[in-house]
């Protein structure tokens, strides 16, 4: 996660991410990548509020499922995927492991069907 320490910063990289998706073609899917073993962060949820704003179609991919040790853990991310699609019942949401290859397959095929759409 990068963090700025100045306000000037934060103003050029406010700048680019707005004229990046005000000028990208309107059917671009943004992809949200996120750790599943952290909750949404607040920068997290000023994002996705900043795509919906721009009216952008996102997916989230919720990558370290096999570091979700206790069933509590593996709940909280349950339950937060449910309280994302019970706001929009068409989003996407993939749960992943690069290190046991879980979810990966889905993902690859859901990215070559957006590129051959």
């Amino acid at each position: 996660r990068v963090l700025f320490r100045s306000k000037e910063k934060i103003k050029d990289w406010n700048l680019l991410m707005e004229t990046f998706f005000r000028f990208a073609p309107k059917g671009l899917m943004m992809i949200n990548l996120r750790d599943s073993r952290h909750a949404a962060q607040e920068s997290d949820l000023r994002f996705l509020d900043f795509l919906e704003s721009f009216e952008r179609d996102y997916a989230f991919v919720f990558n370290k499922i096999d570091k979700l040790k206790t069933q509590k853990d593996r709940a909280k991310l349950t339950k937060h995927l449910k309280d994302l699609k019970s706001k929009d019942k068409n989003l996407k949401c993939f749960k992943t492991s690069a290190e046991t290859k879980a979810g990966c397959s889905e993902l690859e095929q859901f990215i070559i069907n957006l590129m051959e759409s």
